[in-house]
């Protein structure tokens, strides 16, 4: 559901909090300060299949 809605995430990298994320409609990817994930390596994370990578919706 959050990946319709396009929410923001709280990206981790090695279990420590790296940045949040919004989605960048113009690119189709979520974007931070530090960096980006494109909507494929989002999904990888929510499947646990990137183990250093992990996402957490962010409440607004």
């Amino acid at each position: 559901m959050a990946l319709t809605d396009r929410k923001a995430f709280k990206v981790y990298l090695a279990e420590e909090y790296y940045d949040n994320f919004k989605f960048n409609e113009e690119k189709n990817i979520y974007q931070g300060e530090f960096g980006y994930l494109d909507l494929e390596s989002v999904m990888k994370a929510i499947e646990g299949l990137l183990p250093h990578i992990k996402v957490e919706v962010v409440n607004e």
